[in-house]
């Protein structure tokens, strides 16, 4: 899921600082009502030109006057547009400032290495607090006027400056080298200054500088950098601050430095997706190593230029492993598209490098977070459409197979701000770094894969919606896990991250936690957008509050997000009053403008009480601080009550476990029956999302490097082993099926109970891992037919198992080779006495035929070392069809059922009736002791009738309908099922058996073609 709740948290403290009062109409309504209450005034006699009483004040002076630095004045460009528009409203003949115009220039002159500093200083008037009680104005009817005594105008104004400067690119920078330069967004006071010193903040102290000079700084460390500045205005010294964030990125390794990128693209829905593969350019040839990275909406950092490795978390801790692997990383562009989509996308990367790969080696995927639902839907597709991934290990790290857990309170405060940023104004969603983080913003929580993602995902009418999670997760249910190419088995394994916390408890959270617990106090027109908003009340005219109270006005908004960890309880609150009164007359009012409460589920498990990985936002000690737990930013100091840490993915949903509050790490899953996973590896504790915790570099080694190893055909006596650095481990032994097989639990003797395939697994288990390592086996001869190709006269017969699973295995591992095949063929010629040529060959032979020969029976033993299958095939010459099964076909294209008559073919003493059916006769080659009691076509059970003799020979009839009598038309039915079993095989199997239940024969009918006597 990558850095989502970081984004929630820095936004939702962004929106104090961020939200501005800077709307034409609003401040001009203001605006109005504020002069007409100083009409009264002669404002000539204003000295600077600047009235701050009639200002729509959205700072409050106080803060920037230059007398000190205090946590509270911190400029950035947010908070210097509204000291414009601030300063622009309290003029009186002073000049107007475009603000626009000014921060524009500031970023056009600014880049990643440069920053160009805008400089605001500006004397203002205010009236004085004691104005009124000493009759220096007077006020009536809510006017205030001039005063005059004994005919002498009364001065009521003191005067203060508004001291303020911030960097065009809004205080980040992306080089140790920065270059600072220096201009004047008001230069009508600066001939007036009589000195200005700038300190960068890099330990060194103050400069002198002028404008139209640069400053360049060297920063030894990345972070965030206290930038100060000093002037001299009429012998007194005034002081203003900002902040610089230093980020610049050093090269991983040598090794690690060069990377080639390959962009792969798939078509789904009628749209084309895209990523990216990055891949060292000093590829091995060794194992390559497929890592799909999770949700990562922030390529913007410029990351992947340089390390080729953008979102992997941790990795510089994975080298050692890495450097064992040719690897291949995925770049989701379109990281916000259906999972499916980017699925599609997957399946051309895996046949990129299977295409580009310097190996015969099968890949290992490492599936991270998002990127292992992608992974796993992929390759489990590929497996179903028939088409090889060539992939042995599927490694999912941290996976939200049950779903992501974005605390739903915090979902509720993204959709607040959301709305919040549609009230922005265009200069400062388009100053650098903010614009592009908005948009994303933005579109985060309209993303499909987040939706499907999320299981309690609110909408943006504050509706719990989780449609789009049900959709993806019923068809990964259905569909399972991949399985492992044709005759081949994968390892799916799973490394999780949640766990108990660092005091032994299931939950980061108590009932009454906060995630967030914002106690913020703004000057007004900061959070006029949030009341207009937030509370959405139309009927609201803030400004008919404004302006009764003209002077200092606070908003104060209390905004509290708690963790669910009960149901209906209260996850968000929010309150916001507003407080304005005069300097120079004492009053004031406040007011309640609203609050709001959203609730968690009344059902359902409360997913902030559950065991898992968590997700830490990133917030700078700089901005932090731990002991007093205030957050600043900008100008604004907040009460911030914020758990470090946010619950993520919930062990369970990693697990793929519906027990979300199972102890994993006391009650380990079971393979195939809690878990899909045959090997894992929990944190002690809870860890990072994706992080790579200790010991699990040695986990992957003995799960990479160990191996079972035994023979691929077994049977009873034979010993299975382990290899590798698990041969030293205590481990037990098991079967899958022990139908087929047992197995001695601490020797791995087999033993062998019928014929098929099993896997051999044994169990490495200590306090935190479990590893299992299998091998597909084959135990005793499987059920085999014998079937036939000809082409003109040649015909080549040819043995194979019957289960299509066994026959790819059978063909994988060459196990024709380790047995002996004893053909012999019989002939009858048209005339004369059957022919019968014995030899031996491999699991085929082939043979030229003539007109003289009308049929030829073959026969094979198949012998290994510890057991032997004998089968027999009684071919029809020049006919195609087998066993003399006639007379029904099915044509595939268009399912149509046609009955074939020939008369010429129908025993004459069983023609009395005219239901369809299968008449099996005595075969001349087989044991004529073999009676015939029951028989199976493709699984659908019927008995024999019979036996019926003519001309010497025994019939058997199988019916295909109960019924005797029933219309062909209501025969159909029964049909159509018989048609779905062939479209799903390559062959119909019958099988007959004898009285006592054995079986005696196995035939085989070729696909879409069944031929039955009509009697």
């Amino acid at each position: 899921m990558g850095r989502m709740n970081y984004i929630l948290i820095c936004l939702c403290s962004l929106l104090v600082v961020q939200v501005s009062l800077a709307q034409g109409l609003t401040i001009e309504t203001v605006k109005q009502d504020l002069d007409s209450m100083f009409v009264g005034l002669d404002k000539s006699k204003v000295p600077t030109g600047y009235l701050w009483d009639t200002s729509v004040n959205l700072v409050d002076a106080d803060s920037f006057n230059g007398q000190e630095l205090t946590d509270s004045n911190y400029v950035d460009l947010a908070t210097l547009f509204d000291i414009i528009v601030s300063l622009n409203s309290a003029s009186v003949g002073g000049a107007i400032i475009d603000p626009a115009s000014a921060l524009n220039s500031l970023t056009i002159a600014s880049s990643h290495e440069t920053a160009s500093v805008g400089i605001l200083f500006r004397p203002y008037n205010y009236i004085l607090p004691n104005a009124l009680t000493d009759n220096l104005i007077d006020y009536s009817n809510g006017i205030v006027s001039d005063a005059y005594r004994d005919g002498v105008w009364q001065n009521p104004y003191g005067e203060e400056v508004l001291f303020a400067f911030a960097t065009g690119n809004d205080g980040v920078v992306n080089e140790s080298l920065v270059t600072f330069s220096f201009s004047y967004i008001d230069t009508l006071s600066i001939s007036n200054l009589d000195l200005i010193r700038f300190d960068p903040g890099d330990g060194n102290g103050y400069r002198s500088v002028n404008a139209n000079e640069t400053l360049s700084i060297f920063y030894s460390s990345s972070g965030f950098k206290h930038l100060k500045m000093e002037v001299v205005f009429n012998g007194h010294s005034y002081v203003a601050q900002s902040l610089l964030e230093v980020k610049f990125l050093g090269a991983m390794s040598s090794s690690t430095s060069y990377y080639l990128k390959e962009p792969i693209q798939a078509d789904y829905g009628g749209k084309t997706y895209y990523a990216q593969i990055s891949y060292p350019i000093n590829r091995q040839g060794l194992t390559p190593l497929i890592i799909s990275e999770g949700f990562d909406p922030w390529d913007i950092s410029n990351n992947e230029d340089q390390t080729g490795y953008s979102g992997f978390t941790n990795i510089s801790n994975f080298e050692d492993v890495l450097d064992d692997y040719d690897i291949y990383y995925i770049d989701w562009k379109d990281y916000g598209a259906d999972i499916r989509a980017n699925a599609e996308v997957f399946k051309n990367v895996i046949r990129w490098v299977n295409l580009n790969k310097l190996t015969n080696t099968s890949n290992i995927v490492l599936g991270q977070s998002m990127g292992g639902l992608i992974a796993r839907y992929a390759l489990r597709m590929m497996e179903l459409s028939g088409e090889l991934h060539q992939t042995s290990t599927f490694i999912s790290h941290d996976v939200p197979y049950r779903g992501a857990n974005v605390p739903i309170g915090l979902l509720f405060a993204y959709w607040d701000l959301f709305d919040l940023t549609d009230g922005l104004i265009g200069a400062i969603i388009d100053i650098k770094g903010y614009g592009e983080m908005l948009r994303v913003a933005k579109e985060l929580g309209t993303y499909v894969s987040v939706r499907q993602m999320l299981p309690l995902y609110v909408n943006a009418d504050r509706q719990y919606d989780n449609s789009e999670y049900v959709s993806l997760h019923s068809e990964l249910d259905a569909i399972g896990y991949p399985r492992g190419d044709a005759g081949q088995s994968i390892d799916v394994i799973a490394i999780i991250n949640g766990g108990t916390t660092s005091n032994g408890t299931m939950s980061r959270y108590s009932q009454g936690d906060r995630l967030l617990n914002i106690d913020a106090s703004a000057s007004t027109g900061a959070l006029t957008s949030f009341i207009e908003l937030i509370y959405r009340w139309a009927a609201f005219d803030i400004s008919k509050l404004l302006h009764l109270i003209p002077g200092k006005s606070t908003l104060r908004l209390k905004y509290q997000v708690y963790p669910y960890v009960s149901n209906a309880s209260t996850v968000l609150f929010s309150e916001l009053t507003y407080k304005k009164k005069f300097l120079w007359l004492i009053n004031g009012k406040t007011e309640v403008l609203g609050r709001q409460r959203y609730y968690s589920p009344s059902s359902g498990v409360p997913i902030d009480a559950v065991r898992s990985s968590f997700y830490a936002p990133p917030i700078n000690d700089t901005l932090f601080s731990a002991e007093d737990h205030h957050f600043w930013l900008g100008k604004y100091k907040m009460a911030l009550d914020v758990k470090d840490t946010i619950s993520f993915i919930p062990m369970a949903s990693a697990f793929d476990s519906n027990d979300y509050y199972r102890d994993f790490l006391a009650n380990h899953p079971v393979p195939g029956v809690d878990t899909p996973f045959t090997s894992y590896i929990i944190s002690d504790t809870a860890t990072f999302h994706t992080s790579l915790f200790t010991g699990i570099d040695n986990w992957l080694e003995t799960v990479s490097e160990s191996d079972v190893v035994g023979p691929d055909l077994a049977f009873t006596g034979d010993v299975f082993s382990l290899t590798g650095p698990a041969s030293s481990e205590s481990h037990i032994w098991s079967v899958s099926d022990p139908s087929i097989a047992t197995i001695d639990p601490f020797t791995g003797e087999i033993t062998a109970v019928g014929s098929g395939l099993v896997e051999v697994a044994a169990r490495l288990e200590s306090a935190n891992s479990a590893i299992t390592k299998r091998k597909k086996v084959l135990v005793g001869l499987p059920e085999t037919i014998i079937q036939y190709d000809n082409t003109g006269s040649t015909y080549t017969v040819y043995t194979r198992p019957v289960e299509e699973s066994v026959s790819a295995y059978w063909n994988d591992k060459s196990l024709k080779d380790s047995v002996t095949y004893n053909w012999s063929l019989i002939k009858w010629p048209s005339e004369g006495t059957p022919e019968v040529t014995p030899f031996y060959a491999n699991d085929s032979i082939s043979f030229v035929t003539d007109p003289n020969i009308v049929k030829i029976a073959a026969n094979v033993e198949i012998i290994s070392r510890e057991d032997t299958l004998a089968l027999f095939e009684y071919i029809l010459i020049p006919d195609q069809y087998i066993h003399n099964l006639r007379n029904i076909s099915v044509e595939e294209a268009t399912e149509e059922i046609t009955f074939i008559y020939n008369l010429n073919e129908i025993p004459m003493t069983l023609s009395n009736s005219y239901d369809p059916c299968i008449i099996l006769r005595n075969n001349p080659a087989a044991d004529s002791e073999i009676v015939p009691a029951r028989i199976e076509v493709a699984g659908i059970d019927f008995p024999l009738f019979g036996p019926y003799t003519q001309n010497g020979n025994e019939y058997y009839i199988w019916r295909l309908f109960i019924s005797p009598r029933l219309p062909f038309w209501e025969q159909l039915p029964y049909m159509t099922v018989m048609l779905n079993i062939r479209a799903a095989e390559d062959a119909i199997l019958i099988r007959i058996f004898d009285e006592e239940d054995n079986i005696v024969q196995i035939l085989s009918v070729p696909k879409y073609v069944l031929h039955v006597f009509p009697l």
